[in-house]
């Protein structure tokens, strides 16, 4: 513990006056020292004698790497890296697309009936059926999540090539994130599908039919729209509740989608940083 400690206040007192660039393989303890910077409270003699033909750098976006004082190695220990954010993202992905299956798959049902699903084309709200949730938030998202949480896992992902790949997958996370975000937002500020009076100004008569009373242009989108006056939402004759029922379902899946898509652009900056620095997974926690 005696020698530890010495080791660990050499490494302290080199921390400040030193300068901050990398430096060549070969260069001196206390540059290297000072590029690392100060340790952590814990760190892991590795030992031996340190031969500069073989020494590798630590990775500089990697919290874990490798430093060494006088003849000796030491490894600090990682609390965080590429390989452990990649399972919490890939694990944080998941309930969101369970989400936006569920709304979609909810969506098809208006009332909670089957019926109208017979006539889709007019008693089904158009943005429903393009299935931004099922295939955008759900599919698309689903894929890169399993290959993202198994680059955070010992196994044949956990490596720089697996890293490259999570970047490929998580812009595939991102398109279909931003697929289910836009066909929410539609599916939002046009309304639902239902039936309601339609007064007929040139013959003056009043008939109902099927179709959507609050479509708008999303250009044209202000504090007029239904979704701020409640009471309009009772134009809806049938599917009952259903302004309501599609306002929810969709505004969970504009929330889940964009909370996807956040975690999917920074998984590409994650896998970038573990493609070129590696995932952090080793045993001893060093870069790898």
């Amino acid at each position: 513990m005696g020698k530890d400690n010495d080791v660990r206040d050499t490494f302290l007192s080199l921390g400040e006056s030193l300068p901050s660039r990398p430096p060549a393989v070969t260069g001196s303890a206390r540059t290297i020292a000072a590029w690392i910077g100060p340790p952590p409270q814990h760190y892991k003699r590795l030992g031996g004698l340190l031969n500069p033909s073989v020494f590798s750098l630590p990775s500089p976006c990697c919290p874990s790497g490798f430093f060494w004082v006088g003849s000796h190695i030491y490894s600090t220990v990682a609390k965080m890296c590429t390989g452990k954010c990649s399972k919490f993202i890939g694990i944080s992905l998941y309930p969101l697309v369970l989400i936006n299956i569920i709304c979609n798959v909810l969506l098809l049902f208006p009332d909670w009936s089957a019926d109208y699903i017979q006539n889709s084309d007019t008693q089904i709200t158009p943005q429903a059926l393009y299935f931004g949730g099922l295939i955008g938030g759900g599919l698309l998202i689903l894929i890169p999540a399993i290959h993202i949480q198994a680059t955070g896992k010992k196994g044949c992902c956990a490596n720089r090539c697996g890293m490259f790949l999570s970047i490929i997958f998580a812009a595939v996370g991102v398109a279909g994130a931003v697929y289910g975000f836009v066909v929410s937002i539609l599916g939002m500020v046009n309304g639902p599908a239902c039936l309601y009076e339609y007064h007929n100004s040139t013959s003056g008569t009043i008939s109902k039919e099927w179709g959507i009373p609050f479509k708008t242009d999303v250009g044209k989108f202000n504090n007029e729209s239904y979704l701020f006056d409640p009471n309009l939402w009772d134009i809806c004759e049938e599917p009952k509740g259903v302004v309501e029922f599609n306002v929810i379902l969709f505004s969970m899946m504009l929330a889940s989608s964009g909370i996807a898509f956040i975690l999917c652009v920074i998984q590409m900056l994650n896998g970038l940083f573990g493609c070129l620095c590696g995932t952090c997974r080793g045993k001893s926690g060093g870069a790898i």
